[in-house]
């Protein structure tokens, strides 16, 4: 999933080329008037939103439903998906206060809570940081996996092969990642959907719906706090709020029934693509489906071969989208916005430090933790949860304060929205710790 900040380090032109604009100071941002020309249109705007999605998330969905069976699943499944949309509808509403001029999340912080704009940068690096560790992951697991495979005589060990495959792909990575802004992005972008939909056909084709020990409700072996470990999985597979207000600021036409539309279709999109995802490898696994379930699936197949590789091309060239707003977002906070004010050579020692920082604790912390699953879960509490229902419902309520509107019945639904995504936090990272500590995750 792209990720962009709020202080612009990564633009997706939602026309369907790609762009960067360059870094501008936070300041320069918010008084910013809209003066380019909008070429945005529902459908670009659509595949931008599903788009964003889209990702390695959808991965695990299946692990996610060993711990809650069918129904549960289902219904936590569709819930996410409805609490995105109502979610980005808010945005939407917010989008619309500044119809003639750009928006983001930093903007709106700004104009309705000042001292809540921080939490939009600690809530970037939280998240990308997350999704990078999950990128070097899912490399380091399926070429690991592929090497094994193909050289049986090795003597060296799997984790030994794995560190090396993670620490080479960020060695890999390394010089595009000191870039200060990332460039054409289409290409990476396209790349990451086609080799997650070739995996999700994949667990279509070499399903055996017999062979899974699935369960219609709670399995045996699985507790409230198994659930609730796995129940940031949902929130994670349907964040896109990241590029919500880019794509507002680029709609030709931008009205709150061109914008609703937008995010309904996107998130719809993302449904059907996940329902398969889901049912197929979780009738073959069942409580066995791991949070890649492609690594449940035998390697003696060439196709199988082939979406390992594909898979692990795709979540590294979508790596440095996450390492870049990384490092901007993480200077913004050390310099509390103020690195303007620093001497060149200054600026110089504190980019390359930071960006040296931002590379080499995604390696050591993708080598260190094996499994996959916690960092989905991680991040889709700390990260998704804040971006997605954090942030929009608290601005859309405080935006409501401010200017004294009557409190309706979307009112409520925000603060309830609200209240509980912030009980979930440490209800969900505890279940989660509970898990860690007991080895059941």
């Amino acid at each position: 999933m792209t990720e962009l900040r709020s202080t612009s380090d990564v633009y997706k032109d939602p026309s369907g080329s790609t762009a960067s604009e360059a870094p501008i100071n936070s300041k320069d941002q918010i008084s910013f008037s809209v003066e380019r020309e909008r070429r945005g249109t529902v459908l670009s705007g659509w595949s931008v939103m599903a788009n964003s999605m889209i990702g390695t998330g959808v991965l695990g969905l299946a692990s996610a439903f060993a711990s809650s069976g069918w129904v549960l699943g289902f219904s936590l499944m569709f819930m996410a998906g409805f609490l995105a949309i109502f979610s980005l509808h808010l945005l939407n509403i917010l989008a619309m206060k500044f119809p003639d001029r750009d928006v983001s999340y930093y903007t709106v912080a700004e104009a309705y809570a000042p001292w809540s704009r921080w939490i939009v940068d600690i809530t970037i690096v939280v998240k990308c940081f997350g999704v990078a560790v999950s990128y070097l992951q899912v490399a380091g697991d399926v070429l690991s996996s592929l090497i094994i495979h193909w050289i049986t005589s090795t003597t060296v060990t799997p984790f030994l092969v794995r560190a090396l495959v993670i620490a080479g792909s960020g060695l890999l990575m390394a010089p595009v990642c000191m870039a200060k802004s990332v460039k054409n992005t289409f290409i990476t972008n396209v790349l990451a959907v086609v080799t997650i939909g070739y995996c999700v056909i994949l667990g279509i084709i070499y399903a055996d719906p017999s062979a899974g020990d699935d369960s219609a409700g709670i399995p045996e072996g699985s507790s409230v706090a198994s659930v609730l470990a796995k129940l940031p999985i949902f929130i994670f597979v349907f964040t896109c709020h990241q590029n919500m207000f880019l794509t507002a600021n680029d709609l030709k036409h931008r009205t709150q029934k061109h914008l609703d539309i937008i995010i309904v279709a996107a998130e719809s999109t993302a449904m059907l693509l996940y329902i398969p995802a889901v049912i197929f490898p979780y009738l073959t696994y069942g409580s066995a489906a791991r949070a890649n379930f492609m690594l449940n699936i035998d390697l003696g197949y060439v196709p199988v071969q082939i979406g390992y590789i594909a898979l692990a091309i795709g979540v590294l060239c979508s790596y440095t989208l996450q390492v870049v707003p990384t490092i901007r977002s993480l200077i913004v906070l050390v310099t509390r916005d103020k690195e303007d004010q620093l001497s060149t050579i200054k600026r110089r020692i504190l980019f390359y430090s930071v960006a040296a920082l931002c590379q080499l604790a995604p390696v050591a912390t993708a080598v260190a933790v094996r499994s996959l699953g916690v960092t989905f879960s991680f991040v889709g509490i700390i990260g998704s949860n804040t971006i997605s229902y954090i942030m929009p419902s608290f601005l859309f309520c405080t935006m409501y304060r401010k200017t004294k509107l009557r409190k309706d019945a979307k009112y409520v639904m925000s603060s309830l929205l609200l209240l509980l995504s912030l009980v979930l936090v440490p209800v969900c990272i505890g279940s989660l710790i509970q898990q860690i500590i007991t080895g059941k995750i």
